[in-house]
């Protein structure tokens, strides 16, 4: 009898090395196939190629899933976008994400779970929890790979407000390079009017001597043509000043640009 119970002792020790054999194993290769999501997801510039990546390594684990990436809460035109794997995200679903976004960290009910951050949440639909052992080892996996998650969708929204203000900043560039050029243009014809002038009033002279005027007559017809001569020198120097007064805006967007990338 003691030698039977030996017996099945050492069977039983001998089943629980293997299950634990066993799990650690599964655990090595869960923690490989995490590792390479997080190198993975440094390459994803999306949402749609963020999820399909969390997602698809969720499927690995045999979970069904749905991601929801919450809005930029400084960008109103920003909006809620819910992603799921080979099927259609429900309108239930999406209600029990926007219900429990601002609850806890990690919120339990029956077979689902929802792990919130402040800038994804992930519900699990399928949680095992009748294997405690593969329980806790998923619970432990779903708050790691939504935290690297949370890490990326941050750094994706960083990223494309340093584009944008790159984006404004060279606008403003551009718009101060085409304020200069219409400047110098502008001079430039002031330049080009005034010896237009001169040799006008040389042709005209030479004119006035065919057509045999008296001195008031060629008085007179001088005035007139400085009147309107003088009328359009005014116009390129209006243009002049419109654009001086826009240099002060311009400087004012450069710097509200600057202080942004700061």
């Amino acid at each position: 009898m003691a030698q039977q119970g030996y017996r099945r002792e050492l069977i039983s020790t001998v089943e629980e090395s293997r299950q634990a054999a066993f799990e650690a194993m599964t655990h090595s290769a869960e923690q490989g196939e995490i590792v390479r999501f997080m190198e993975q997801i440094s390459f994803c510039n999306s949402q749609a190629s963020l999820a399909d990546a969390l997602l698809t390594l969720l499927s690995g684990f045999g979970l069904k899933a749905v991601v929801a990436f919450w809005p930029n809460t400084e960008d109103v035109s920003d909006k809620a976008a819910y992603f799921a794997l080979n099927s259609a995200v429900s309108e239930l679903e999406i209600e029990l994400l926007l219900s429990a976004q601002h609850e806890r960290r990690i919120m339990e009910f029956g077979r689902r779970m929802i792990v919130n951050y402040p800038n994804a949440s992930l519900l699990i639909k399928n949680i095992p929890d009748q294997d405690l052992s593969r329980y806790g080892r998923i619970k432990d996996h779903l708050c790691v790979l939504l935290s690297a998650t949370e890490a990326r969708v941050r750094m994706m929204k960083t990223e494309a407000k340093v584009k944008l203000q790159q984006v404004l900043l060279l606008t403003v560039t551009d718009v101060r390079a085409a304020l200069a050029h219409i400047r110098d243009s502008q001079a430039e014809q002031i330049r080009s009017a005034a010896d237009m002038r001169q040799d006008m009033v040389i042709d005209l002279q030479d004119q006035l001597l065919l057509l045999n005027l008296n001195a008031s007559q060629e008085g007179g017809l001088f005035e007139l043509i400085e009147r309107y001569v003088a009328q359009i020198d005014d116009s390129y120097r209006e243009a002049l000043r419109w654009s001086d007064a826009l240099q002060p805006i311009v400087k004012t967007l450069e710097d509200i640009v600057q202080r942004r990338m700061s």
